[in-house]
């Protein structure tokens, strides 16, 4: 047997060569470039650290992976490839990305608001409307720009809305995203977060799907709105016998109070500027009296 066989056999002194990834920098100690100035959080893939670039100050959220083996690393690179690939001011920028030590470090730009979800919870109250059309309109702008560069996000939820210092928002988060090479490529699968609500696949829909999806929602605003009108009649029904009530009883009252006024001979006050008809029924306290 020779010596080229027993290395094959056992696995010795393997000649695989590591694969190279564009946006990623291989046996680079990423610490030599950024500084770890704080913990933002952690999650099931790793932890989020706050770090700053030691040349531009630049801060980043720097998201360290433990990744075995090559697979586990392949498993990443969709996400760092999306990121590098967008240029848009509602998502989020990839700064920089390494795998040093079995660990991959993804660096992206530093979001000093925080997640929308956790500043409802720091607030201890929803968002407002007008803040509300804010975030909703600059996340459409985001997903319509993903959109026509063919991505899919998949994970659509408040924790992935950050805002920035300027308080604009940042489309976040594209560890389950996909992206599609064909303009009508579907994706069938679910995935993303179960508990947001967002079973609807985040998809370019074509022309017929978005006209049945209008057609739905339009007969459901129409059926919400005769319902609405529905209650409102039979409302105003049981409130026109109160209201019939109350101007019999105002129109009985005024009737009174002019036979008493006529009755009693004061005519002048029969005008209700008149002050002697107010002091008739309210008595004005004089300024002596009233010790002022």
């Amino acid at each position: 047997m020779s010596f080229f066989n027993f290395r094959k056999i056992f696995k010795l002194g393997s000649d695989k060569k590591k694969k190279q990834y564009e946006h990623v920098h291989r046996d680079e100690n990423p610490e030599e470039i950024w500084e770890i100035i704080g913990e933002l959080g952690d999650g099931a893939f790793g932890k989020v650290y706050k770090a700053q670039n030691k040349q531009t100050g630049t801060l980043a959220a720097a998201k360290v992976i433990d990744t075995k083996t090559e697979e586990e690393l392949e498993d990443y690179m969709v996400e760092i490839d999306i990121l590098a690939s967008c240029d848009h001011r509602y998502i989020v920028k990839l700064l920089d990305a390494f795998y040093y030590e079995s660990k991959l470090w993804i660096l992206i730009e530093f979001c000093a608001g925080g997640a929308v979800d956790a500043v409802m919870l720091e607030l201890e109250r929803p968002l407002t409307e007008p803040q509300i059309r804010v975030v909703c309109r600059q996340t459409l702008e985001a997903l319509a720009y993903l959109h026509e560069i063919k991505v899919i996000h998949r994970d659509l939820k408040a924790g992935n809305i950050l805002f920035s210092q300027e308080g604009d928002i940042k489309l976040a988060d594209f560890g389950v995203s996909a992206k599609n090479t064909m303009t009508l490529q579907r994706r069938d699968s679910f995935i993303g977060t179960p508990y947001c609500g967002f079973f609807l696949e985040e998809l370019p829909f074509r022309n017929e799907k978005c006209h049945l999806l209008i057609e739905h929602e339009t007969q459901k605003l129409k059926e919400l709105d005769e319902e609405h009108n529905q209650e409102l009649q039979e409302w105003r029904e049981k409130l026109r016998p109160r209201k019939k009530a109350l101007e019999e009883e105002f129109t009985r009252k005024l009737q009174e109070q002019e036979v008493f006024f006529k009755m009693s001979g004061e005519s002048e006050c029969l005008n209700p500027t008149t002050q002697s008809r107010v002091s008739k029924f309210y008595p004005i306290p004089s300024v002596h009296n009233s010790g002022l």
